[in-house]
């Protein structure tokens, strides 16, 4: 499993909506270095998952191909508001034709900014049980809280991660009255570094979707107890590699340019 994030975050006058997620999955053992944060074929969105992968995998690569294949949703002519029901059927469609019927256990996050509403949607996509398809609720404000802030999780061991986010907010004095900046993602980054939670690991991932409708994945500067290296997507890289990306500081969230990081 995982631990997979979306949220807005606050950017001054702007604001930007940022994936986070874990780089683990698990069969036979631990593979710590695994994408779970994906661009589509457009600039204005992006969809991560947690759960799965026979099902996730597959999915995200034909989601990937669907928009490829129609000019409409390249270009961006068609909202991500109108786009994410398109999604939703193709999802649907592709699963009505499994030989046999399984519950699909996995769950995605789709998000991107509307330029016909001028906002940040997230979608929560999950397998509904009565219905036998995918759903796409949208994702709400926090409730009880007086600003207008959007967060969703998934994957394992959510009710650590509510808790903890919320007792770091309340630390800075932000739970009532404040924005999320990147507590979402130090959260995830100390959990990952906990042993006791054996479905998350390996390296964080970021991804962030811009208000002038550009995704942009970051590279992560991650320090273990034996080394300090550098990963994109959750893959380390190698000594020699250069990446045009931003880089982000797990432990200082400082951020800079792109250029050689192995």
């Amino acid at each position: 499993m995982t631990l997979t994030i979306a949220w807005t975050r606050n950017a001054g006058k702007h604001e930007e909506l940022v994936f986070a997620s874990d780089s683990r999955l698990r069969s036979f053992g631990s593979w710590d270095a695994n994408p779970k944060l994906f661009q589509l074929e457009r600039s204005d969105c992006a969809i991560a998952f947690a759960g799965d992968t026979r099902f996730s995998y597959p999915m995200v690569s034909q989601i990937q191909a669907y928009v490829k294949s129609d000019p409409k949703f390249q270009s961006r002519f068609q909202d991500i508001s109108l786009l994410k029901g398109q999604i939703l059927n193709m999802m649907n469609y592709m699963f009505s034709h499994k030989s046999d019927y399984e519950i699909p256990k996995v769950r995605f996050l789709l998000g991107g900014y509307s330029w016909d509403r001028k906002r940040f949607y997230i979608w929560h996509i999950f397998y509904d049980q009565k219905s036998k398809l995918f759903v796409a609720p949208v994702v709400k404000t926090w409730k009880g809280i007086k600003k207008q802030r959007h967060i969703s999780v998934i994957g394992d061991n959510l009710l650590d991660f509510r808790g903890r986010l919320i007792e770091l907010m309340k630390s800075r004095h932000k739970f009532v009255n404040g924005y999320f900046d990147m507590e979402p993602f130090e959260v995830l980054r100390d959990m990952i570094r906990e042993s006791k939670f054996e479905t998350i690991g390996g390296t964080p991932q970021l991804l962030k979707v811009y208000e002038h409708l550009n995704c942009v994945p970051f590279a992560v500067r991650w320090k273990s107890e034996k080394e300090t290296f550098t990963t994109l997507q959750g893959r380390p890289l190698q000594p020699f590699e250069t990446v045009k990306y931003p880089l982000i500081d797990s432990e200082s969230l400082e951020i800079t340019a792109g250029s050689s990081f192995g």
